[in-house]
């Protein structure tokens, strides 16, 4: 028999969408950037162009919270995506703690 319990989970598809990009990859890798270049992560605006992103904007991460009382341990960032001349559209990104550490790391190698 084929029990759902035995399967592997399904990667869920993010609804964080902007120009046909997936935010929450880009979110991970401005994270990245921020990482090693030693950078303040709240507050302050990061250009695409700088982690070659063909999108003429900033992003911006507005909060960052840490549900540790709950099992599984989760993350939840608001970011923002800035352009010229337009209101910002905010986007909400939610992840394991373990999983959002394990994919930082995984781009680096």
């Amino acid at each position: 028999m084929d029990f759902k319990f035995f399967q592997k989970q399904r990667p869920q598809q993010s609804r964080n969408r902007f120009l046909d990009f997936d935010m929450d990859k880009i979110l991970i890798i401005v994270l990245r950037y921020k990482r090693i270049y030693n950078l303040p992560i709240i507050g302050q605006t990061t250009s695409f162009q700088l982690i070659n992103i063909p999108i003429n904007g900033w992003l911006e991460i507005n909060t960052w919270i840490n549900y540790d009382r709950q099992i599984p341990e989760m993350i939840e960032i608001d970011y923002s995506i800035v352009e010229l001349n337009t209101m910002p559209i905010r986007f909400t990104f939610r992840m394991e703690t373990t999983m959002l550490l394990e994919q930082i790391q995984g781009l680096e190698n």
